[in-house]
C-alpha cells in the first residue's frame, strides 16, 4: 500500500466509525442479546456480516489456523547484541524506532511449485542498528549467521511450497543533535537476498504495506513495517489467508494478531465481498488465544491496479461496539487453484483523542 492512499484510508475509518448499527446498546448500555447468541449465518447487509459477539474455540476450532497460524512456526530471536552499550544508547536516545516484517517465497504456498529458490542474504543498515526479534517458518536447514556487526544481519534460506521470513527491530544511531531527533531519512535499510535487492530510507518504509513479485513462479517479498514513538498507540502485525470462493462473489479470511515483535495474541476470521448496494465490505471477529472475543471486524476492501490485488482499512469494536482501533493492509489472490491467496497488514489500538 502506498503512501498516497493515507487520506483515502483515514477518510474510509471515519464513515465506518460513524456506520449507523442496527443493533446498538439501548438507553441502559445493554446490548440486544440476539447479538450476542445468534446463529451465524454470513450476510453482507447485516452491519456485523452476520457474526455474534459470542466466544469461540481456540483458534475457531479451524484446522488450518491450529497447524499454520499457531504461533508455533514462527521463534523469537535472543539476539546477543541487544545488551552492547551502543545499542543501549541508542534505545535511550532515539525518539522512535521501526519494526519490520519481510517475508519471501511461495507466499500463496502453492503446490505445484516443484523447485527450490535461494534467498540467502542479508540485511544492512546505515547510520543504524538492526536487533532480529523473530524468524518466520525456517526450516532446519535454513539458520541465523551469527551476529558480529550491529548494522549487518544475514541468513541462510531456501523455500520450495512455502515461505520463510524475519521480523527485526531498527534503530537509528543516536542523534548528533535535537533537531535531528526524528529525522529518518539519515537512517536507509539495505535488502540483498536471493533475487531481491533494494534500499528504503526509514522514512519510505514507515507503515509500507508492500508486495514485491520476483519471477514469473509465484515467489514474490512481502515489507511491512511500524513506527513506534513514544506517543505511539499499541500496534503489531496481521497476517493470514485472503481467499476468494466459488458459492458468491467474494471470499473469506483467516489468521493471526500479532504484537510488533511478531508474538501471537489471538486470531481473526471474517468474509468479504458485494453488499446489495454495491459498497465492497469485509466483517470479522478477532479472539485471543483462548478463543474469547476480543473484537468486531468491520470494513471496506479494494482493488489495486493489478488484477487479484488490492488493499483494506477496517476498524474493531468491542461488545458494546465502542471503537478500538483500526486495521490496514494488502491483499492478493491466489493465481494458482493448488494455493491461496494472502493478507499483510498491521492494527492500531486507539488510545488517545485524535489519533
Amino acid at each position: 500500500m502506498k503512501h498516497g492512499m493515507l487520506f483515502v484510508i483515514t477518510l474510509i475509518l471515519a464513515a465506518l466509525f460513524w456506520m449507523p448499527a442496527c443493533q446498538s446498546p439501548d438507553d441502559t448500555g445493554t446490548l440486544d442479546q440476539d447479538l450476542l447468541t445468534r446463529e451465524q449465518t454470513i450476510d453482507l447487509d447485516d452491519p456485523y456480516g452476520g457474526f455474534n459477539l459470542a466466544d469461540e474455540p481456540a483458534a475457531f476450532d479451524d484446522p488450518v489456523l491450529l497447524s499454520e497460524f499457531s504461533g508455533a512456526e514462527d521463534v523469537a530471536y535472543e539476539d546477543p547484541l541487544e545488551v552492547q552499550a551502543r545499542i543501549s544508547e541508542a534505545e535511550r536516545m532515539r525518539i522512535n524506532r521501526f519494526f519490520v516484517r519481510v517475508t519471501w517465497g511461495n507466499l500463496e504456498r502453492d503446490s505445484t511449485i516443484a523447485f527450490v529458490t535461494d534467498w540467502s542474504g542479508s540485511l544492512t543498515v546505515d547510520s543504524g542498528f538492526v536487533l532480529l526479534k523473530r524468524v518466520i517458518e525456517f526450516e532446519p536447514e535454513d539458520n541465523i549467521v551469527p551476529r558480529v556487526s550491529p548494522d549487518l544481519l544475514e541468513w541462510v534460506s531456501h523455500t520450495g511450497l512455502s515461505f520463510d521470513g524475519i521480523i527485526v527491530k531498527i534503530l537509528p544511531a543516536p542523534a548528533p543533535s535535537l533537531t535531528s531527533l526524528c529525522n529518518d531519512t539519515n537512517t536507509v535499510v539495505h535488502f540483498d537476498f536471493g533475487p531481491f535487492t533494494r534500499s528504503y530510507d526509514l522514512a519510505e518504509l514507515r507503515d509500507i504495506h508492500e508486495v514485491i513479485p520476483v519471477d514469473d513462479a509465484g515467489n514474490a517479498v512481502s515489507i511491512d513495517a511500524i513506527r513506534i514513538d513514544p506517543t505511539s498507540c499499541p500496534q503489531g502485525f496481521l497476517r493470514g489467508v485472503w481467499k476468494d470462493v466459488p458459492e458468491r462473489p467474494g471470499g473469506v479470511f483467516f489468521g493471526k494478531w500479532e504484537t510488533e515483535s511478531g508474538m501471537i495474541m489471538g486470531h481473526l476470521r471474517g468474509v468479504y465481498g458485494v453488499n446489495s448496494k454495491g459498497d465492497h465490505v469485509m466483517f470479522g471477529k478477532y479472539i485471543d488465544c483462548s478463543g474469547r472475543f476480543r473484537g468486531m471486524i468491520r470494513g471496506r476492501y479494494w482493488h489495486g491496479e493489478e488484477e487479484g490485488q488490492g488493499g483494506f482499512a477496517a476498524v474493531w469494536m468491542d461488545r458494546n461496539m465502542l471503537f478500538l482501533g483500526e486495521l490496514k493492509g494488502g491483499w492478493k489472490t491466489g493465481e494458482s487453484q493448488y494455493g491461496d491467496g494472502f493478507f499483510r497488514g498491521q492494527w492500531r489500538m486507539r488510545c488517545r483523542e485524535g489519533m
